[in-house]
C-alpha cells in the first residue's frame, strides 16, 4: 500500500512541511481506550453520519462475544464497526460478519433495548430513545430500522488477506462493508499530532456498481415515512411563513426533510442552524404534532427547544456554558408559560397547546427571537 503523506501548510513562506506518519503502539495510544473512544464522540471520521447505540455490549444469546461498536445510519441500518489499531489482523472482517449476522435477528424493539442497555435507560415506557432514533433516519422509519445489516472496518494498516476478501464481498455478493484507515502523523516543530482517516474501500467503481441497489433499498422503505401526507404539507407551510415572521439571520438554515413518525402517538419537525453545535436532535427547535389516529386532524402541539448536554461536551462546550443556557432557558420558561423538559442528557424547555397554525407561529417566532441570539452569543465565547 502507498505510503501515506500529510503536510503542514507555511503560507508566508510558500513552504509544505512534511509531518511524520508514525505508529498508534509508539505513541501511546490504545485501541479500546482512544480510537474506541475517538471514533465513539466523532462518528463522523468515518465518512457519514452515525448514531452510536452501543460499545462492547454483550447482548447475544449463546456467545459472550462484544462488538467493538455498534451504530445506525440515515438508512435505519444497524451497524458494526470493528476497531483495530497498527494492523487489521487477518481475521477482522470475519469477526464483524458474525457480528452483523447475530445483529439480523434483532427486532426493532431488541435494538431499542441494546441502546437503552448502552445509555443506561432502562425505563420500556419511555420513548426517548425511540424517538431519538427516529428523528436521526432520514430514509425510511422508524419501523424499518435493522432491515438491514451493514459494516466498517477501521484500522491504521489493512492485511491483503482482509482487503482481498472485502473486495470480493462487495463485488460479487454485495454485502455493505467498507474498510476506513486511519493514520496518525506527528508534527514534531510543533508537537502537534494529527489524525487522518480515508475510505480505502469500496473504491469509485465499485460505489458506481452499487448505486442502483441502494436507490432500490431507499425506494423499498418509502412507504411508512409519510414524506408527501398532509402533516408533512402543515411542516412546511410552517417554515415557509416562519420567513415572513423572523429577521433573516435569526430564521433556521436547516430542518426536517418531513414530518417524522415519533412512535405512534405524534410527528416531529426539527429547526436548527449550520454550525459546530447545533444539530438536528442533539440541539434544535423541535414541533411535535399530535393527530388523531382515525381522521389525521392535527389537535394539539408541543413547542420545544432542547440540547444534549452530553455531545455539546464532547463538541468542547464547557460546564459553565452549558449553565448560562439552561439559564436563559430557565428564565424563558418562567415567563411564558413553558415547563423543563429533561430527558437522559437532553435538557430544555417544552409547551403543550391546542394546535392553531397563527398561535404556533407567534409562539415558535417569539421563542427563537427570544433565545437563539443569548445562546449563539454562549456558543461562541
Amino acid at each position: 500500500m502507498e505510503k501515506n503523506n500529510l503536510y503542514r501548510i507555511n503560507i508566508d513562506e510558500k513552504k509544505l512541511i512534511k509531518t511524520k506518519e508514525v505508529e498508534f503502539s509508539s505513541i501511546g495510544v490504545k485501541e479500546r481506550y482512544d480510537i474506541q473512544e475517538w471514533v465513539k464522540g466523532y462518528p463522523q471520521i468515518l465518512g457519514e453520519e452515525l448514531l452510536i447505540i452501543g460499545k462492547e455490549l454483550s447482548f447475544f444469546s449463546d456467545t459472550r462475544e462484544r462488538p467493538d461498536l455498534i451504530a445506525v445510519d440515515k438508512a435505519g441500518n444497524v451497524v458494526v464497526i470493528e476497531l483495530k489499531r497498527d494492523d487489521s489482523g487477518s481475521n477482522l472482517e470475519w469477526q464483524a460478519i458474525k457480528y452483523a449476522s447475530y445483529l439480523s435477528k434483532f427486532s426493532k424493539d431488541e435494538v431499542l433495548t441494546y441502546f437503552a442497555k448502552y445509555r443506561n435507560n432502562t425505563n420500556e415506557e419511555d420513548t426517548f430513545l425511540e424517538n431519538e432514533i427516529a428523528d436521526f433516519i432520514e430514509e425510511g422509519s422508524i419501523e424499518d430500522l435493522n432491515k438491514r445489516q451493514r459494516i466498517i472496518l477501521v484500522s491504521h494498516r489493512f492485511a491483503k488477506e482482509v482487503t482481498s476478501a472485502v473486495y470480493w464481498l462487495i463485488d460479487n455478493y454485495k454485502l455493505d462493508i467498507k474498510c476506513v484507515q486511519v493514520t496518525p502523523y506527528h508534527d514534531a516543530e510543533h508537537g502537534n499530532y494529527y489524525l487522518q482517516s480515508t475510505t480505502i474501500l469500496p473504491v469509485a467503481g465499485v460505489e458506481n456498481l452499487l448505486i442502483g441497489a441502494a436507490e432500490r433499498t431507499t425506494a423499498s422503505l418509502a412507504g411508512p415515512v409519510k414524506k408527501d401526507d398532509v402533516i408533512t404539507s402543515v411542516c412546511e407551510q410552517l417554515f415557509n411563513k416562519l420567513g415572513a415572521r423572523l429577521d433573516f439571520s435569526l430564521m433556521p438554515t436547516k430542518r426536517s426533510r418531513w414530518a417524522g413518525v415519533g412512535g405512534s402517538s405524534f410527528r416531529y419537525f426539527h429547526l436548527w442552524y449550520s454550525g459546530d453545535y447545533w444539530d438536528n436532535w442533539n440541539m434544535s427547535y423541535k414541533v411535535w404534532l399530535f393527530p388523531e389516529p382515525e381522521s389525521g386532524v392535527i389537535k394539539s402541539v408541543k413547542l420545544l427547544f432542547s440540547f444534549n448536554e452530553k455531545a455539546l461536551l464532547i463538541n468542547g462546550i464547557n460546564e459553565l456554558k452549558i449553565e448560562k443556557i439552561s439559564e436563559i432557558l430557565q428564565k424563558y420558561l418562567e415567563e411564558n408559560g413553558y415547563k423543563a423538559y429533561k430527558k437522559t442528557s437532553f435538557s430544555g424547555i417544552e409547551i403543550r397547546f391546542k394546535y392553531d397554525m397563527d398561535n404556533l407561529l407567534d409562539r415558535l417566532s417569539k421563542l427563537i427571537t427570544h433565545t437563539k441570539p443569548d445562546i449563539q452569543a454562549i456558543l461562541e465565547q
